[in-house]
């Protein structure tokens, strides 16, 4: 092999190797921008629920009050609700995010035709 062979062949590898990194950062940046855009999707579907469910159990407390001719046992009950909701995912709430968010990242990393 000659001298100018070599040099041609080290130049053409290391044309090669930046294309890669080109590619490496690109397909990097693209999955990424497509878990942000999720992300942000997520979280104003996560606002809106939040409102959803203030609202209906401000509604639901409201109705109580009323038939139980209370001012305050409507909130009460609702609030018990709330506790035991949030003990339920204290105990089991882990496992099922992370079961969630890891199907949800997964599905957006493998996930070519998108």
């Amino acid at each position: 092999m000659s001298s100018s062979e070599n040099n041609t062949f080290s130049e053409n590898i290391g044309e090669y190797l930046e294309l890669q990194k080109e590619k490496l950062i690109l397909n990097l940046a693209d999955r990424s921008s497509k878990i942000m855009a999720n992300l942000a999707v997520r979280i104003a579907y996560l606002i809106s629920a939040i409102f959803f469910v203030f609202f209906l159990s401000l509604g639901v407390a409201l109705l109580l009050n009323n038939w139980l001719n209370s001012s305050f046992l409507g909130f009460l009950i609702v609030s018990i609700i709330f506790l035991f909701s949030f003990v339920l995912l204290l105990n089991r709430g882990k496992n099922l995010f992370r079961f969630f968010f890891e199907w949800i990242l997964l599905n957006i990393i493998y996930d070519e035709n998108t």
